[in-house]
């Protein structure tokens, strides 16, 4: 019942009025009779036609007015859910182990380009980090224990992959061992490199997030 008085509330305001108007005229004295004795005006019938004729036009003027910014609100309110799931789905996302594996379009599009930016250039560091830790297990030929690949900050794995290039570092010889060190302290630097971007990757996400809230 709500819903119906909610889409039909101007006809409802129209007729109430129409029939406000006829009991005030009805409360003055007005009548409608029958009285062949008396000369018709036909030029005041055709004025009062034609003001009838022009407010009934105002007024369907109007209600399509209503209808269609009504129509045009629900197509905007439908986008902005879907977009608001987009973004939800994508800033969850976050939080796997294969988030920055590679870009997602979509980030572009629901986002920002600068967002989007900002992701490539996370999925780039996690890559190079993957790769240096492929590299750690073909030269050394580890087979157990290794850590599972993380393309994303994944402190844990990492801190684990951290000790076992500590282990292998101190079994090398000394010319050796400097070019370990400094593989150590590159991918340290990536690994810092990322942690520092995904907090604003995070906090950008979670800002557009909001504001899609805030348009629902």
């Amino acid at each position: 019942m709500k819903q119906f008085i909610k889409r039909r509330w101007p006809l409802l305001l129209g007729a109430f009025g129409v029939a406000l108007f006829i009991g005030f005229l009805y409360h003055k004295g007005f009548r409608i009779t029958y009285a062949p004795e008396l000369e018709n005006s036909w030029e005041a019938i055709s004025a009062c036609a034609a003001w009838v004729g022009a407010i009934g036009t105002i007024l369907v003027l109007w209600y399509n007015h209503r209808s269609i910014h009504l129509a045009q609100l629900g197509v905007q309110q439908a986008v902005n859910l879907q977009l608001y799931e987009k973004r939800l789905e994508l800033y969850t996302a976050l939080s796997r182990d294969d988030a920055f594996k590679d870009t997602p379009l979509e980030v572009k599009i629901v986002y920002s380009e600068i967002i989007y930016e900002l992701y490539k250039q996370i999925s780039d560091l996690c890559n190079r980090k993957v790769k240096f830790m492929d590299e750690l297990y073909m030269v050394f030929g580890f087979t157990d224990g290794r850590v599972e690949p993380c393309w994303n900050i994944g402190e844990e794995q990492f801190k684990k992959y951290v000790k076992q290039l500590d282990l292998c570092i101190k079994g090398q010889d000394s010319r050796h061992k400097k070019v370990w060190i400094e593989q150590k302290k590159e991918i340290q630097k990536i690994q810092a490199e990322i942690k520092k971007k995904h907090f604003t990757l995070e906090m950008w996400m979670r800002m557009a997030l909001n504001d899609s809230i805030k348009n629902q």
